[in-house]
């Protein structure tokens, strides 16, 4: 962080700066990296970084701002469009909206793996399980990708279906060995169904 001097001339450095800062809990300073790297040259990386860094700040209107903007710049980017639905979806109110924008980029490309699961991030904060389940395994028919199959076995998981998320933990964790998600899911799943607390400490555990 010390080579990364807030008058260097490269964003790409700005932008690692303020991707370390998020990771280091320093949403303020993250700010001010984001923010020189979108004066150096405008990117969706920047706005992204900018959006998540007045998430962590709970500014929401600075958010909004930023990801309109981004929209406003690059109306063709799929990016842009899923930034703005991101921030909508903050809020419940905003949820339609937010809800309305990854549609369209569904309709752009059906494959796009971040729209599909944020319109199941959406389903699943209105408790609508059965329409996350419904769209997730639709789209399993044609995208075969673990990080929908370890969203799915979480969905199972939420609805106690545990027989249903054990086989598509598995599934996951076939196509990707290296998913942690699915294996962690799989972990606390096997723990539930034991009758063990998952969040327990392991000495815990033995009391």
């Amino acid at each position: 962080e010390k080579a990364l001097r807030l008058d260097d001339p490269l964003p790409m450095l700005h932008l690692l700066k303020g991707n370390l800062c998020l990771k280091l809990n320093r949403p303020d300073s993250a700010v001010s990296s984001f923010r020189k790297a979108q004066t150096l040259e405008p990117s969706i990386s920047a706005f992204e970084g900018l959006a998540k860094a007045y998430a962590a700040f709970r500014k929401h209107k600075e958010a909004l701002v930023t990801a309109r903007e981004a929209v406003r710049l690059m109306p063709s980017s799929p990016r842009a469009l899923l930034l703005l639905g991101s921030v909508y979806a903050k809020q419940g109110e905003t949820r339609a909206r937010a809800m309305k924008i990854f549609e369209s980029v569904l309709r752009s490309n059906p494959n796009c793996k971040e729209a599909i699961l944020a319109v199941i991030d959406i389903h699943v904060a209105n408790r609508n399980l059965v329409a996350a389940e419904h769209i997730l395994s639709k789209h399993l028919e044609s995208n075969v990708n673990d990080d929908l199959h370890t969203r799915l076995a979480g969905i199972f998981v939420e609805g106690q279906k545990y027989g249903q998320a054990v086989e598509h933990y598995h599934i996951a964790l076939s196509l990707n060995e290296a998913n942690e998600e699915a294996a962690t899911g799989l972990e606390r799943l096997e723990k539930i169904m034991k009758g063990i607390d998952p969040d327990l400490l392991p000495d815990d555990e033995d009391e």
